[in-house]
């Protein structure tokens, strides 16, 4: 980029080999030396390609996980995330003045004449066009092509079109004058003016009038960018609203086109009609004109939210983490209740709160949890394995469930009211992994009403605590109400932040010890993220 004083930046992306490697790069200029390099500014790829298995395995891509095995307190990320940035570390570069550039990957050898007056060289340029730029601009490089491709996209990289595409001299596309992203040694776009625009400003139609569209500043690429061809390939990112001149959430996804598939602003207009709680005020959002999937199956939406959230496990005390998810529940109450709308399973989605709950308290507040057990307690939420009908997981989540060995093992630190609560959903939710209960079960149940035998005494019957706790969760408002119970009693720390707990590698023999009394646990296994099965305790030995 030029800015308007006559400084000019570099905004470009390079390809490993002009960089560093042991085999000379295909232009035949020498490699740059390592020692030349600073490390904080680019290393070289370190791992080996992502498999295609783990490519398509990943069946929640943006989502904090369980660190491995072998960490002892890893920053939260996903594997297959990682291993990304592992593969392209060293590839991309961003802004950095042209004389560092020129510095570190186009060294001047020895004996080569200077060029004389270069000072201020590009200042004298600010007001040619693009070709003249480019032309200029030859004159520094050796050994490489400069092609103005400002008007020629690339199909396959989201029709970027860099101002400048440097080549190889023997590695130019077909078509000299187009962006070519797979043949490109680097790029560079040019700003004009202090006016120019180097953002991506797309325009998001209106939910009651696709016509009119409100203008959004966006940094391209979005950080977050599902990777799975076979999905809605969601893209969510921060926008800077051209009109309110605020900050929002915006997303680009794409949805099913079929008849009953409301879009999402439909749905949220919906939500607000039936006066829902706690939902975030929808801003714009539509299907993109007409752009659709070739098979016409799915359709382009973008939609905007007012607002730009903070992530859970973020919390400032374990109350407001607390709120916060009795907030999220309330909204999915009056959404099934009031409006019948549902994500997926009214049992399924309650009961995920639980898990949302006891996983982040796990992960991010301190409790009497030995680092082994949480290890193995962590795993059991991001547990798959696949067999003949695919990739199942959640058997341990379930079997912890039923045993109520969380909340039998674990107390957390002067919170009474979380242990509690915890206490309380799981003894509700594990009824459905329980057997019902038995004939004689039931025929003295009905003996003992029929006796006008002391409710006292009915309550501990097993019988009747199996009916109370389906009759909970019938009940439209028991979920949010025990949280509001818990949530209004003393004492709750305010002070309690979130803070990451150490991990252990686990033990293979707790596991063992454990298994026989988790139902469904004979086969368990575990992605290796490779495609392939691996049994249980393999994976968690020390």
């Amino acid at each position: 980029m030029v800015d308007a004083g006559g400084d000019m930046w570099l905004c470009f992306a390079l390809r490993s080999d002009l960089v560093i490697g042991s085999n000379p790069p295909s232009t035949g200029s020498p490699p740059i030396p390592s020692s030349s390099v600073d490390p904080n500014l680019l290393s070289p790829p370190i791992s080996t390609p992502i498999l295609p298995s783990v490519f398509y395995s990943q069946s929640t891509p943006n989502r904090p996980v369980t660190p491995p095995q072998n960490a002892s307190s890893t920053p939260i990320r996903d594997s297959a995330s990682y291993c990304l940035a592992q593969e392209t570390s060293g590839y991309f570069l961003s802004a950095m003045p042209p004389q560092q550039f020129l510095k570190i990957f186009l060294p001047i050898s020895k004996g080569t004449p200077r060029c004389p007056n270069s000072k201020g060289a590009f200042a004298s340029v600010l007001s040619a066009d693009k070709e003249i730029m480019a032309a200029t601009a030859r004159a520094f490089v050796d050994k490489l092509v400069l092609v103005d491709t400002h008007s020629n996209p690339d199909a396959q990289r989201d029709q970027l079109a860099p101002d400048i595409s440097v080549y190889a001299a023997d590695n130019v596309p077909n078509d000299d004058t187009k962006s070519d992203f797979s043949k490109m040694e680097l790029f560079v776009e040019l700003r004009f003016a202090k006016t120019s625009d180097p953002f991506p400003s797309p325009e998001v139609p209106d939910r009651d009038n696709p016509k009119v569209e409100t203008p959004f500043i966006i940094s391209f690429p979005p950080k977050y960018t599902a990777r799975s061809p076979f999905r809605r390939a969601t893209r969510p990112m921060l926008a800077f609203n051209m009109e309110t001149r605020e900050v929002v959430f915006l997303k680009e996804f794409w949805r099913a086109d079929v008849d009953g598939m409301e879009k999402e602003g439909e749905i949220y207009a919906l939500l607000e009609s039936k006066n829902v709680p706690n939902i975030a005020p929808f801003g714009k959002g539509n299907d993109v004109g007409d752009h659709k999937t070739i098979t016409h199956t799915l359709r382009n939406e973008e939609m905007s939210l007012d607002v730009v959230a903070r992530h859970l496990v973020l919390f400032e005390s374990s109350k407001k983490l607390v709120s916060a998810i009795a907030d999220v529940m309330e909204a999915h109450q009056h959404a099934y209740f009031d409006a019948y709308v549902l994500h997926r399973d009214i049992e399924d989605d309650r009961e995920s709160c639980l898990h949302v709950l006891t996983w982040t308290v796990l992960r991010f507040t301190k409790h009497t949890c030995s680092e082994s057990d949480l290890s193995m307690f962590l795993r059991a939420f991001d547990e798959e394995y696949e067999d003949h009908e695919g990739v199942e997981g959640g058997d341990l989540k379930s079997g912890f469930l039923a045993t109520r060995e969380i909340p039998r093992v674990v107390k957390f630190d002067r919170r009474p009211q979380l242990d509690a609560l915890i206490e309380e959903l799981t003894e509700t939710f594990a009824i459905r992994y329980e057997k019902p209960p038995s004939t004689k079960d039931l025929q003295a149940l009905e003996d003992a009403r029929v006796s006008n035998v002391p409710e006292s005494v009915i309550s501990n019957l097993p019988a009747l605590s199996h009916r109370k706790r389906l009759d909970d969760l019938a009940t439209a408002s028991w979920l949010v109400d025990t949280f509001r119970h818990h949530l209004d009693a003393d004492p709750w720390s305010l002070s309690d932040k979130a803070q990451g707990q150490p991990i252990g590698i686990g033990s293979g023999k707790k596991r063992a010890k454990l298994e026989p009394h988790i139902p469904h646990a004979k086969s368990q296994r575990f992605s290796n993220h490779s495609g392939s099965r691996v049994p249980a305790d393999d994976r968690l030995e020390d």
